[in-house]
Parts: structure tokens; C-alpha cells; sequence
């Protein structure tokens, strides 16, 4: 009899510019003996946040975390990238780009493990809406 593949858990986090927030919640999730793959920080345009950013690049990039893929996913709304969370536009784009990814996450089969303690707190309540829309 065959078993049933383990679905890939997938972390996605919003990040402000602690990057430990993100690597903290993945070491909680391993050691919880959760299967994660994939770790998608949504992130802002804010130098900051870049900095934030790059140091999970190098992190990633490592020995730290052998088999987990890192994908940075940018907010982007019409008027291009999102420094800040200061027009509608602005907070459409981030409901739209945490929508994508939950969704992206959800057809490939995946466990999505939700991390709303980063970045700004806009970030969270719009994660939370993703949420309550797409999670059974």
C-alpha cells in the first residue's frame, strides 16, 4: 500500500525589520517537527525592511536552514512598489499580494503556517482578512 505524500508546510510572514520575528517562528515550526519547505516573507520598499530582508538572504543562504527555500514576495500596487502604507492603492496592493500567495501556496497542496508579527500592523489585520477568506 502506498502512503500518501507528506504535504510541503510553506511559511509565510510579514516583515518589518526584525528579521529574527521570521527565523524565530521557522525554528519554533521545526522543532515542532513541522515538514516546512518554503519560507515567502511579503516585505515593503522601506530601506529598513531591506535591510531586514538582505539579512534573511544571507541567513537563508547558509547552513542554517538546509532544504528550506526562501522567497522574498515584494508588496506591489499600481503605482509600483509599496514603501508604505499610506493610500488605498497602497493597502489594496498588500491585500492583493497576500492574497497571491496564500492562494499560490493553497493550489500547490501546501500547509500555509501564518506569521502576522512582522511589519507594520496594517500588515497583520490584512493577513488576518486573507485568512478568514481562505482558510477552511
Amino acid at each position: 500500500m502506498l502512503q500518501a505524500a507528506t504535504p510541503r508546510e510553506v511559511l509565510l510572514a510579514t516583515l518589518g525589520v526584525e528579521p529574527q520575528v521570521v527565523t524565530i517562528a521557522l525554528d519554533r515550526l521545526l522543532q515542532d517537527g513541522r515538514p516546512v519547505g518554503e519560507v515567502s516573507v511579503v516585505y515593503t520598499d522601506n530601506p529598513g525592511v531591506c535591510d531586514a530582508l538582505r539579512v534573511l538572504e544571507t541567513e537563508f543562504a547558509g547552513p542554517a536552514y538546509p532544504g528550506i527555500s526562501f522567497r522574498p514576495v515584494r508588496v506591489v500596487a499600481s503605482g509600483g512598489p509599496v514603501r508604505d502604507f499610506s493610500t488605498e492603492d497602497d493597502l489594496r496592493g498588500l491585500l492583493g499580494t497576500l492574497y497571491r500567495e496564500v492562494c499560490r501556496a493553497r493550489r500547490a497542496g501546501s500547509v500555509v503556517h501564518l506569521c502576522l508579527s512582522g511589519g507594520r500592523k496594517v500588515m497583520g489585520v490584512m493577513a488576518m482578512v486573507v485568512a478568514q477568506l481562505l482558510f477552511g
